[in-house]
């Protein structure tokens, strides 16, 4: 007797449950609407303000909510903060950020605030969809034109080489790019001076060089230098400045002296705690 072949058994897909907010009526329809047409997003509600998104976030606890940024009163931030950081239990839905028009600063907000995405509202409704479900299955999505955005302001942060210094400080000597590096750090003079080993008089005599070297007015201004020629990382490891710290990595000086041009803030040898 010939066993009969097994049907492979059907994969059901989930529908993901998503929320609309959005102010102007038409919108949350037309959006619906777009949505609607193809298989795979179940729309559980539609709100015109925070404080309703907020409601229905509670009681449909969707996997997606999509925010239009002026959503009134409060705005979109408000609806962030209700939906990703609720308080005691994390929620599971995630958030998608729409806008009329794209701006650097809204993009920065956007991701500082932690945001799943972002789309702008005239989109097409493939990209309206492609954005749900990626986010839906815990993948970030941002269109293309923020995308874009985000490449072409790269072109404008400074290459960190601690090796190579800018023609702007070639009158300065291989200790006064020391303290510059970490005057750019955020480090006062005593700080340094225990970072490189010198008496604190010794940077003080070093940074009045330096300012009248640069012809800059204050400590401010050389900072402003050293990140913008990419003499420090914009956003530099912290430094321990604390002498014989457990775990310290301040360099004594004949290692800084050593390791200034490969790396300023690498330390050879750790000191033992007293």
């Amino acid at each position: 007797m010939v066993a009969q072949s097994q049907r492979p058994r059907s994969t059901v897909v989930q529908p993901v449950r998503l929320v609309i907010a959005d102010h102007q009526e038409f919108a949350r329809v037309g959006i619906q609407t777009l949505l609607e047409r193809g298989p795979g997003i179940e729309v559980v509600g539609a709100a015109g303000s925070s404080a309703e998104t907020l409601r229905l976030v509670e009681r449909q606890e969707p996997d997606v909510v999509l925010v239009d940024a002026s959503l009134p009163p409060a705005g979109w931030l408000e609806v962030t903060r209700g939906v990703l950081h609720p308080g005691d239990a994390p929620r599971r839905t995630r958030m998608i950020l729409m806008t009329q028009e794209l701006t650097d600063d809204t993009l920065l907000r956007v991701v500082r605030a932690g945001v799943h995405g972002y789309v702008l509202k005239d989109s097409a409704d493939w990209v309206f969809s492609t954005a749900i479900r990626s986010v839906a299955d815990g993948e970030p999505f941002l269109a293309g034109p923020a995308i874009r955005r985000l490449f072409s302001r790269f072109t404008f942060l400074p290459s960190h080489d601690p090796s190579a210094v800018p023609s702007e400080l070639a009158d300065l000597n291989s200790r006064e790019l020391d303290v510059v590096r970490g005057i750019g750090t955020g480090l006062s003079n005593r700080e340094i001076a225990r970072w490189l080993g010198v008496a604190e008089n010794t940077i003080k005599a070093y940074a009045s060089s330096i300012l009248a070297k640069l012809h800059v007015r204050n400590r401010v201004e050389v900072a402003l230098m050293a990140c913008r020629l990419g003499l420090v990382p914009l956003y530099p490891a912290p430094l321990s400045t604390h002498r014989g710290a457990p775990g310290s990595t301040v360099p004594r000086q004949s290692a800084v002296r050593d390791q200034t041009q490969r790396n300023p803030y690498a330390a050879k040898a750790r000191r033992p705690a007293r």
